[in-house]
């Protein structure tokens, strides 16, 4: 019994079924794994509440390619992340042009007034949001 590939396949099998029920196994393993990206792909196809928390902490990751799966499995996810996006874009550590990249790509006028008041707080969402077209200067 090749117990990698088993991982593999369980991990695949478990995304494609959509098993709500295997969300807490999945993000546990993802802590302990190093089939980190195999395991998000998978949450990403459960379409999980549960795991837009960690595709947002991996907009942060220092591994490109970690931020740009989070980034594509955010997209694909598409209008329920939205929120958790903007309140992500408060966190002073968060990666807002990527996150502001991903709202627009999703759909920014539904999150517009909430983005026009996080600018008039923070001047790094401002710039962002003036070269987006969507505050003017």
């Amino acid at each position: 019994l090749d117990l990698p590939k088993t991982r593999k396949s369980a991990i695949i099998l478990l995304g494609v079924m959509r098993s709500q029920r295997a969300v807490p196994k999945l993000l546990s393993a993802y802590k302990q794994s190093n089939l980190k990206s195999m395991i998000l792909s998978s949450l990403s196809r459960i379409d999980s509440e549960k795991c837009y928390p960690l595709i947002i902490k991996m907009l942060s990751s220092a591994s490109y390619t970690f931020m740009q799966q989070a980034k594509e499995l955010a997209i694909r996810v598409g209008v329920p992340i939205l929120p958790f996006l903007v309140v992500e874009l408060a966190n002073p550590k968060s990666n807002k042009k990527e996150i502001i990249d991903i709202i627009f790509q999703i759909d920014a006028r539904l999150v517009q007034h909430k983005l026009v008041k996080l600018a008039e707080q923070d001047s790094e969402i401002k710039k962002i949001l003036i070269e987006k077209k969507l505050l003017k200067s």
